[in-house]
This record gives structure tokens, C-alpha cells and sequence, in this order.
């Protein structure tokens, strides 16, 4: 299992949104500190003196002047700040955590930390794996009965109920991440998630598209219309996320620079909170150059401007995708594959995949590395045996 992070504090009600406040253990500084988390003008609201390192920045950190070492030390020090940063808030209420007694009261108070904290599309994930685990784990359940054979015998029922390795792998993760209220009141043992028995997950990876492929997959989009051929361009010459893509209005293209500003926006937040560069090769460019709009359309989406948002993203593209990637002949092809061909491809054409790193957003590269696997199944070097 991952770290646990700790559960909130408080919540800091403001005019622009909900901050909350967390300890954390800061291991450089050797002791623990208060972490902010909210919209930024809601964290600017509370801290007036703030100086983030983003403009966009939805959480920070405040260190004591001496070093902290015990989580109860942390709490006394920080309850006497929480007042003053909801007087510094200019009307805000302050709601401290109620007392937990069973697993959904765990729950309310993890939802209302995730609310603040997390994008839309993740809460919405946590619920998801919420349901699965409520049929087995009732949310009028005590949360001391939450011991590690309970957690054992949750994860063994949804391997019953037919559910893959890796989405039972998500669900306990999602368990735990409910049950991280009650582990910092004490109620459930810190031991609960460790050496549970998982199943096993098989990775199958499918083989990367060629550059041919590729090809012929935009010159199909392109027979489908403006939108599909701008979809499959951005996906596959760029890389960007599905709702990246969705997501990226004309006025972040810069056309004399040849790049692309992936950001977040008013109702969309990067996978990793940061805005990115992204350079634009010349077929991408040029399938851009073509749809460009009149300036006075430049804050309009690039992709189905015209489209509503519904269930949280803007144009559900599943059948002009679906489309086009069967007249392409590409069984199993997802919309993440554009992802996974742009660095393939990329890794193939010689480009570093620190470099590549940078472009997708990634914040490690070993993260990158998992994408590219395919392309390094042949080493030029490997003729040396010969020699």
C-alpha cells in the first residue's frame, strides 16, 4: 500500500470555495507541518501574505518555527492557526470533523477532504470503487471492527463477485483512502492494509502502432470531419489526454512558436495540478493550420466547440472514435493508445525520453518508460556481438 496521507483537521469555509487543513510529516525538515489545500483564491483569502510558487497553486504548506515530532504536538499547534486563518478569511466559518463512530461517518469526512483536493474525475472514481465495497462493507459497520481479517475477507469477496486483479487492487486502495479518518482517530489499526493476500494482476501489453498506422488513422479521421480529424491530431502527433483534448482552447496554440499550452482552466485541472509545453511537429501543425478560426473565436475549444458538457466532459466521442479506428483495422485501439503511440513512435524516431517525459506531463520517467517498452524491444548495439 502506499502512504496514507492524514486525515483533515478542519475545513475552512470561505467565499471562494472550501481550504483544508491537514498535518503532514515533512521528511527534509524533520518535523511536521500544516498543509492548505483549496481553490487558490480560497488559500489566498486564508493567507494573505502567501507567495506561491504557481499562480494557480491549490495547496500549500505552513512549518512551525521548532521542529514538531509527534502528530498530537501538531494538532495543539496547529488548532490556535486554524482560528486565525478563518478570521484572516473575511467572514469564513470554521467546521471542525465530527466524531467518527462507523465506516460512512469515515466516509463524509474523506469526501469532503477529496472535495477540496482532488479533480472531479477522481472523486468520481472513488465513489465508483465506494459502491463495490459498501456491498460488502456496509456503511452502518463500527469502525473498530475494521481489522485486517475484515479488510482480507472485503478484498477475497470482490475477487468472488468476478472483478479483475487490477480493479480489485483499486478498490482496496479506494478502502483504504475511506478508512484514513478512522485510522488517524485510532478506531482502525494502522496494520489493517498491511501484507493483504492480492490477487495477482497479468499485464498485457499490445503491440505499438507503426508509423503507417498512424497515418492512415488521421487520414480516416480526416474523411470523418473537423472534429474527429482534430481529436486523432492532438492525440497522436501531441499526446495530450482525452480530456486534455477536450479541454484545450485556440488562444494556448501558439502558431509562430509551433507549441502548445496544455493548462489548467475554469473547468478542468491537469492530471498533475502543472501546466505544460507541448511542441508542435509539422504534420500537427499543419492539421491545426487548417481548422484555425477567425481571432475572434480564439477562446473556443478546439475540439467540438459547440458541444454541452455531459457526465463531466464535454463530447462522449466513443463513436466516431469507435469509427474510425475499425475502418483503420485496429482492434483494441482506446483512446489512451494515441497517448502510448506518441511516445512509442517518438522513443523510435530517436527523441530522449527525458524530453518525452516533459511533453506528456509525466512526473517521473519511469512513468514515461512504461509507454515506450515496445520500442526498445531491438538495441542497434546489440550488432557488436558480431564484430
Amino acid at each position: 500500500m502506499s502512504r496514507r496521507s492524514y486525515a483533515a483537521i478542519a475545513h475552512i469555509t470561505t467565499p471562494y470555495g472550501i481550504v483544508v487543513v491537514r498535518k503532514a510529516f515533512a521528511a527534509k525538515q524533520s518535523t511536521f507541518v500544516a498543509v492548505l489545500s483549496g481553490p487558490h483564491a480560497a488559500l489566498r483569502a486564508c493567507l494573505p501574505h502567501w507567495e506561491p510558487r504557481q499562480a494557480c497553486s491549490r495547496q500549500t504548506q505552513v512549518s512551525p518555527q521548532r521542529s514538531i515530532a509527534t502528530p498530537t504536538e501538531a494538532v495543539a499547534w496547529i488548532t490556535p492557526l486554524v482560528s486565525q486563518w478563518t478570521a484572516a478569511a473575511r467572514g469564513g466559518a470554521i467546521e471542525h470533523v465530527a466524531e467518527m463512530v462507523t465506516v460512512g461517518d469515515s466516509q463524509t469526512a474523506t469526501e469532503r477532504t477529496l472535495q477540496a483536493t482532488v479533480r472531479s474525475s477522481t472523486m468520481g472514481a472513488y465513489r465508483k470503487q465506494w459502491v463495490r465495497i459498501a456491498r460488502h462493507l456496509p456503511a452502518q459497520t463500527p469502525l473498530i471492527t475494521c481489522t485486517r481479517d475484515r479488510m482480507q475477507a472485503v478484498a477475497n469477496a470482490l475477487v468472488a463477485d468476478g472483478l479483475a486483479p487490477t480493479t480489485v487492487r483499486s478498490a482496496v486502495t479506494a478502502l483504504h483512502r475511506l478508512l484514513v479518518p478512522g485510522i488517524d482517530a485510532g478506531l482502525v489499526p494502522a496494520s489493517a492494509f498491511q501484507r493483504l493476500s492480492m490477487p495477482r494482476s497479468v499485464t498485457r501489453k499490445r503491440p505499438p502502432i507503426t508509423q503507417q498506422q498512424r497515418n492512415e488513422l488521421v487520414r480516416i479521421a480526416d474523411q470523418q470531419g473537423r472534429d474527429a480529424h482534430l481529436l486523432f491530431a492532438l492525440g497522436l502527433f501531441a499526446g495530450l489526454r482525452r480530456a486534455e483534448i477536450l479541454a484545450v482552447v485556440w488562444s494556448d496554440v501558439d502558431i509562430d512558436k509551433r507549441t502548445l499550452l496544455v493548462r489548467s482552466g475554469r473547468h478542468f485541472t491537469t492530471k498533475s495540478g502543472k501546466d505544460r509545453v507541448v511542441p508542435l511537429c509539422r504534420a500537427c501543425l499543419d492539421i491545426l493550420v487548417t481548422h484555425q478560426p477567425a481571432p475572434a473565436m480564439l477562446d473556443d475549444f478546439i475540439v467540438a466547440p459547440r458541444k454541452q458538457p455531459r457526465r463531466g466532459l464535454r463530447w462522449a466521442f466513443a463513436k466516431t472514435f469507435t469509427k474510425v479506428v475499425t475502418e483503420a483495422k485496429l482492434s483494441g485501439f482506446s483512446p489512451h493508445d494515441m497517448r502510448r503511440s506518441f511516445a512509442t513512435l517518438g522513443v523510435q524516431a530517436g527523441i530522449s525520453v527525458w524530453k518525452l517525459r516533459i511533453w506528456m506531463g509525466h512526473a517521473s520517467v519511469t512513468t514515461t518508460e512504461t509507454y515506450t517498452d515496445a520500442a526498445r524491444a531491438f538495441d542497434p548495439e546489440i550488432e557488436r556481438m558480431s564484430e
